[in-house]
């Protein structure tokens, strides 16, 4: 009989850490691992701290393999990100398992729609909110209805108190002028 949780994944994933201790982004970023089967990813994540025991200010992500999490990345430019906060008096209940069902989600393809493809996700421990954000690869307005559905998805899996909110890394990157804007909102 086949051993199933050496499954191989339909992508390899890179999970990637960033420290607090650092200003500059590229040396706050530290590559951890690269996962292709189920096997390896049960394997990396019973090998790191669970999101809830974070510093403050240090981030998780995981990202298809050979992209970069970051929006200048070719692959992310034309992107945006479902965004779902957690309160910091819930992070020992719900950041852990919303975190897991997070990446469960990617790394299974659930959130893929026909035009829509889902980058990476990211889990930011904060000082007042922690943040699960999910990255998608195509923000463009006409695919909105196509990013509204992979957010519905989200959302049924995660049932954010909070709702999630879309915005385009377009709109994230202009925000220090323009306020924080958000294209689709869900409740």
């Amino acid at each position: 009989m086949a051993d199933l949780t050496d499954v191989k994944l339909n992508s390899a994933w890179d999970f990637y850490y960033t420290r607090n201790d650092v200003e500059n982004y590229e040396e706050r970023l530290v590559y951890v691992a690269t996962f292709k089967t189920v096997k390896e990813f049960w394997a990396l994540y019973q090998h790191v701290k669970l999101p809830a025991y974070l510093p403050q200010g240090c981030d998780y992500m995981v990202f298809r393999a050979g992209i970069r999490p970051e929006w200048e990345d070719s692959a992310n430019r034309a992107g945006g990100r479902w965004l779902c906060e957690i309160d910091r008096a819930a992070r020992n209940t719900d950041l852990n398992s919303k975190w897991l069902e997070t990446l469960l989600a990617i790394i299974g393809e659930q959130l893929n729609t026909s035009e829509v493809t889902i980058n990476g996700a990211v889990v930011q421990s904060r000082r007042k909110i922690d943040r699960i954000s999910v990255w998608v690869d195509n923000a463009a307005a006409e695919k909105g209805s196509e990013i509204r559905e992979t957010g519905l998805k989200y959302n049924a899996l995660v049932k954010s108190t909070h709702g999630l909110k879309f915005q385009s890394h377009e709109a994230n990157r202009k925000r220090q002028t323009n306020g924080l804007m958000y294209e689709h909102v869900i409740y």
